[in-house]
């Protein structure tokens, strides 16, 4: 599974994503309220930090047009809630966004194209997990695998790839970091320098500057998000190119912090970590771990 927080992600990707899966599920699901949680502080930030590029890759003006997208099925009944907080120039750009959103103001306008070939693999897996429960889901699941078998040349239908799964006892020491209290939440981001800072602050300013107010982003058709989602034996190859790197590096950082090589990964914190009171089949994870 490619993470949905991946800088690899565009914010077309986000708001496809929200048409194909999330609003057809909440229109089934009908809820009285929403709880949103948005995290906004490091997304420019970090990115800029770690591949030297002065370009947002989830532009701030995102998290507006999704909880736009919210208040309109549920609205006025939105509350939304800000966490993080790594960078302050980008998170106070970012709360605002989000404020426009909820008051209905004019947003920056996004460009909805071609989804990142790994996040197309996670909505379809998505689509064929929920569908069963949610008849709205069903219904697209269904049109889409049409599409797939009527196109000129015709496909096959869509079908869940065998997972590979190499973070053996990530999930369980996660979830006993939580169990056992120890949960590392500060410094997850190494502090950027002066200068790294500068080129944040520069970044993000003319972004700003770049934001069209005066053109809406207009919702995807269906034949739009139809051919989106059109899957081929070349979609899978690029899913899979596209997405193991960043897999493999959480899977490498998670087994150098079993092995003493790191002393951090994420929330878990091997200062922290009360090892004699896990589970033993988590305890074992660390039995070849340096003292």
């Amino acid at each position: 599974m490619f993470p949905l927080n991946g800088a690899l992600n565009t914010e077309g990707d986000y708001i496809s994503a929200f048409h194909h899966v999330l609003l057809p599920m909440l229109r089934c699901f009908k809820p009285e309220a929403y709880l949103s949680s948005y995290r906004p502080g490091s997304i420019l930030a970090t990115t800029i930090y770690r591949e030297r590029k002065a370009k947002a890759s989830k532009p701030m003006g995102l998290f507006g047009h999704m909880v736009r997208m919210l208040n309109e099925i549920c609205p006025n009944r939105v509350i939304a809630v800000l966490e993080g907080g790594y960078y302050v120039t980008n998170y106070t750009e970012a709360a605002s966004m989000m404020v426009r959103g909820l008051q209905g103001l004019p947003l920056p306008q996004l460009c909805i194209g071609k989804l990142s070939p790994a996040f197309k693999e996670t909505i379809w897996n998505n689509l064929v997990h929920h569908a069963p429960r949610y008849p709205l889901l069903h219904q697209w699941l269904r049109k889409l695998q049409a599409n797939q078998v009527t196109l000129k040349h015709g496909l096959l239908e869509y079908k869940p790839r065998p997972t590979l799964y190499l973070g053996k006892g990530m999930r369980e020491l996660w979830e006993e970091t939580k169990r056992t209290h120890a949960v590392r939440t500060r410094e997850w981001f190494p502090e950027l320098t002066r200068d790294e800072k500068k080129l944040c602050d520069e970044a993000i300013a003319a972004y700003v500057k770049t934001y069209n107010y005066t053109a809406p982003t207009e919702d995807p058709s269906e034949q739009f998000l139809m051919q989106q989602m059109t899957w081929t034996e070349r979609s899978g190859v690029e899913a899979f190119a596209h997405s193991a790197p960043i897999c493999l590096h959480f899977v490498h950082e998670f087994t150098d912090f079993l092995e003493g090589k790191r002393q951090s990964v994420m929330i878990c914190d091997r200062e922290l970590m009360p090892v004699n009171c896990f589970s033993i089949s988590c305890a074992s994870l660390f039995h070849n771990a340096p003292c």
